[in-house]
């Protein structure tokens, strides 16, 4: 069913929605739209015991999962959603609050989907809400999920975790960090690097951290042992294609968040991996965009000329190395195939007259 939403949303304002059993079993969806693109999207997997938060915008993003118990998927599973400025604030059961973060036209929703075994009940605006998304560093693009009230929000990229901070933690308390439940680094709160109310924290040299994966704070006080929040880790990719051809590929990568060092980047042709090429030749041009990234530039020659028939498109895709991060422009096409349809004297002539 769907349900128009002539005036949008307006922020502060909250909807209440109950997945019943046969919704949880039937693997239905609640779904925000806007036009093609989905703003929200909630759907449940009974057989992974998972309620599953994303969104749609040319391609699906980053999915998030908040694990169900057996109680609410044999019974109900109540979710409160209020309406922010940049995104959803979204509660389940009796959990803390998680903050779906998004920059999409979210108050411009124009239907609501929902399907069957779903209720949705939408609540009269209240005043404005102060939202996370308000407090965070100029990097809004990651999803955090607040675990403990509001008091902490959780960013993380590859390099350190930052903790932003409502209430003050005691000093000689140890903030451990953990990455997909494997131990990245510690310090002491008194240790710790800051910048305003935010704390940082470095991983230990030896441990792996990739885009995406799973990271928690907790916070050891004595024998007291507590979880302060968490959410994916979030590299600041940038980069694109500049030209593309059956000889060679150009174009650049960089971390903003690690100046100075080199990226690499994965070259696939129809599918098929090609090569890998470093970026770290010199482009003057990205000094508009960074200094720190003027050495960010790739040049990848083909061994032998990308053979182009007629009959077929040819597409080169390039991802930062062993991620899923695709540069802009990509994918390419580096040839397409055109229809054409031949005429016969009859038609030939009747289109040459209509010309005329």
């Amino acid at each position: 069913m769907k349900y128009p939403q002539t005036n949008g949303f307006r922020v502060g304002e909250v909807h209440e929605i109950i997945f019943d059993p046969s919704a949880a079993r039937g693997e239905t969806s609640a779904d925000y739209l806007f036009g093609d693109s989905i703003l929200l999207h909630l759907r449940t997997s009974f057989d992974r015991k998972l309620l599953k938060i994303n969104d749609f915008v040319q391609k699906w993003r980053q999915e998030l999962g908040v694990e169900l118990d057996d109680n609410e998927l044999l019974s109900k599973i109540n979710v409160r959603i209020t309406v922010l400025s940049e995104g959803f604030e979204i509660v389940v059961g009796d959990r803390s609050p998680i903050l779906f973060e998004r920059q999409t036209p979210i108050l411009e929703v124009d239907h609501v989907r929902i399907g069957g075994g779903i209720l949705w009940n939408k609540i009269e605006a209240s005043p404005p809400v102060e939202s996370e998304a308000e407090l965070l560093p100029e990097n809004k693009s990651t999803a955090s999920l607040p675990l403990s009230g509001h008091e902490v929000v959780v960013q993380a990229n590859l390099l350190w975790a930052t903790l932003l901070c409502r209430k003050e933690l005691p000093n000689e308390a140890v903030v451990q960090i953990f990455v997909d439940h494997r131990l990245a680094g510690e310090s002491e709160v008194g240790a710790c690097e800051r910048d305003g109310e935010r704390l940082r924290i470095r991983y230990k040299e030896d441990t792996l951290v990739l885009d995406g994966m799973l990271l928690e704070a907790h916070l050891k006080d004595g024998k007291n042992m507590r979880v302060l929040g968490q959410c994916y880790v979030k590299a600041r990719y940038v980069g694109g294609l500049d030209r593309v051809s059956e000889t060679l590929v150009r174009g650049w990568a960089a971390d903003l968040d690690v100046s100075g060092s080199s990226l690499s980047v994965d070259i696939f042709l129809d599918g098929a991996f090609v090569s890998t090429a470093r970026c770290d030749r010199p482009r003057n041009d990205l000094k508009r965009l960074d200094p720190t990234i003027v050495n960010s530039g790739f040049l990848f020659k083909f061994p032998t000329p990308v053979f182009l028939p007629e009959s077929r498109d040819v597409r080169l895709d390039v991802f930062v190395h062993d991620t899923h991060y695709a540069l802009d422009h990509s994918p390419w096409w580096i040839c397409r195939k055109v229809a054409l349809k031949v005429l016969n004297p009859q038609e030939a002539a009747s289109s040459a007259a209509a010309a005329a």
